[in-house]
């Protein structure tokens, strides 16, 4: 692996330096402070909620204001590829897992099906989506140029 400095055209920048670290913030908040909403974000059913989840609540707000901490300030202190792709890698996981467990909420859960899935289901979705095809992106070094101009779509390298 390689250190390089690139050219990180300004979608990426927006989309990585302001609004994750913005939707983590709210997230790691909202994990601490709104429990019920946050579970009734993912499951109906987990309202009221029983306080044995509030230990995940707490995991998942740490989880998110690292995302926020590393995004609002690590990728503010430096402009090497390598730890922009390496920290996205990391943030590209807990997005997988999301997914993951979103599709086991509306289509493997008994509870709750595929054909009940309420509008703000299907904004996490898009969202997580969205997400996933940011960093994907990214990492793979779509639209990415070094300081001199030359793409960096073709080279190997994480």
């Amino acid at each position: 692996m390689t250190s390089s400095r690139a050219h990180i055209p300004l979608p990426y920048r927006i989309y990585f330096q302001w609004l994750d670290p913005i939707v983590s913030t709210i997230t790691a908040y909202m994990a601490v402070f709104h429990k019920d909403a946050v579970l009734a974000s993912f499951h109906p059913l987990l309202v009221p909620r029983d306080t044995k989840y509030d230990t995940f609540l707490w995991f998942a707000a740490g989880v998110f204001a690292m995302i926020a901490v590393n995004h609002a300030l690590l990728l503010r202190y430096t402009d090497d590829i390598g730890v922009w792709k390496i920290t996205n890698l990391g943030v590209l996981l807990v997005d997988f897992s999301l997914l993951w467990a979103m599709y086991e909420m509306h289509f493997v859960s008994p509870e709750m099906s595929a054909t009940e899935m309420r509008p703000e289901d299907w904004v996490n979705y898009f969202l997580t989506l969205l997400a996933v095809a940011m960093r994907s992106s990214f990492i793979a070094e779509i639209g990415l140029t070094t300081e001199g101009g030359k793409d960096l779509g073709n080279k190997k390298r994480l």
